[in-house]
């Protein structure tokens, strides 16, 4: 009965989709070459340092351009999300922001919505910005990013 309904034929792979699927598995028969070429896996397995010299980097430039706010770097851990590590938390460094003239909400839409889009939590009324999936390259356009969203909304 599935082979004769209609959408048997959209959703059969065709010779790209193998093609991407081998490639694919084939960077993972070497375990250390998928993580240097597979964007994901080498964020997950950055060390605790790299992730700190990131969060201070940002951390940096939010208090040369934001003086009146409050940003600190702090460990913190990381949550692999669902699949196979759903329990396994990672070490990493978070850069925590107040500003007592915006609130953390309207923060953190803006980040969501903005040219560069980005993904926060919110503690205890401060957003909180974990670094480990963060890029070096990407450092300077979240911070960017994290400035524009609360200069959006002072008074």
């Amino acid at each position: 009965r599935l082979r004769h309904n209609p959408l048997a034929r959209a959703l059969r792979p065709d010779k790209l989709t193998f093609a991407a699927l081998e490639a694919t598995l084939r960077l993972f028969r070497d375990p250390a070459s998928a993580v240097e070429r597979v964007p994901t896996l080498r964020l997950l397995h950055r060390s605790a340092d790299d992730i700190a010299a990131s969060a201070e980097q940002l951390a940096g430039v939010l208090r040369d351009c934001l003086p009146d706010c409050t940003v600190e770097v702090q460990p913190d851990s990381s949550e692999t999300g669902g699949g196979s590590l759903p329990t396994t938390p990672l070490p990493t460094y978070v850069v925590s922001l107040g500003a007592a003239d915006v609130a953390a909400e309207a923060i953190a839409t803006s980040l969501r919505s903005g040219d560069t889009p980005a993904i926060c939590r919110i503690s205890e009324g401060r957003i909180v910005v974990d670094l480990r999936t963060v890029d070096d390259a990407d450092v300077e356009p979240l911070a960017a990013a994290l400035v524009e969203a609360i200069r959006e909304h002072r008074p």
